[in-house]
């Protein structure tokens, strides 16, 4: 009786090889889609900071707007309100820096400054403590600024610019600002954020001082 031979299922090399290049191509796609979805979700985190970040900052300046009743030191990147606290009045500072490097600045008159440290391109605000004068508490309201400005007006809308002899006339403010995050070459770079206010009145500055 003749035997017959076992037969040995296998692969060839050639299916090997070809089975290896149909898995590497799958499995590139696979952490491909990875990769960019990540960014995308990184992308989306960023944006979503930034527009939590520029709501936050708004809504304070308005509050603090309609509640000052005093203005001085106005800027282009800087501005102190003077609000009501009790029967005493407290110093609130928003200050703009737009070094890419922390700077410590002191605002105010002479002999009544205020130590102001803001991180670099950053929207700081300053909220004196009543019973300590010149001292209080420092928040970062706004990072990764590409551009900042204070905008001020008269009681009749025209623009106020001369701030060394017209700010007795300035009766409302209004802030913009832009901001961007993210690394462009990683694909996480948000498109620019732009915030805005109106121009808010300030309700309890007289329009003489």
């Amino acid at each position: 009786m003749t035997r017959r031979p076992h037969s040995r299922a296998g692969f060839t090399l050639v299916e090997l090889l070809v089975g290896m290049t149909l898995a590497l191509v799958v499995m590139t796609a696979v952490l491909s889609t990875f990769g960019f979805l990540g960014r995308n979700l990184n992308r989306l985190a960023n944006q979503q900071q930034l527009e939590s970040e520029g709501r936050r900052a708004l809504a304070y300046f308005a509050q603090d707007v309609r509640m000052a009743s005093g203005l001085s030191n106005p800027g282009d990147a800087q501005l102190e309100l003077a609000v009501p606290a009790g029967t005493a009045t407290r110093k609130i500072i928003y200050y703009y820096n737009s070094a890419a490097t922390a700077t410590t600045v002191s605002i105010g008159a002479t002999g009544d400054q205020v130590s102001i440290t803001a991180p670099g391109n950053s929207l700081v605000r300053f909220y004196e403590n009543t019973a300590s004068p010149n001292t209080g508490n420092t928040v970062t309201l706004l990072r990764n600024l590409l551009s900042l400005d204070f905008d001020y007006r008269d009681v009749s809308d025209n623009a106020v610019t001369d701030f060394t002899n017209k700010v007795s006339s300035i009766k409302k403010v209004a802030m913009e600002f832009r901001s961007q995050t993210g690394v462009a070459g990683n694909g996480t770079r948000t498109p620019v954020y732009p915030g805005a206010s109106p121009f808010l009145a300030i309700r309890n500055k007289a329009l003489l001082e």
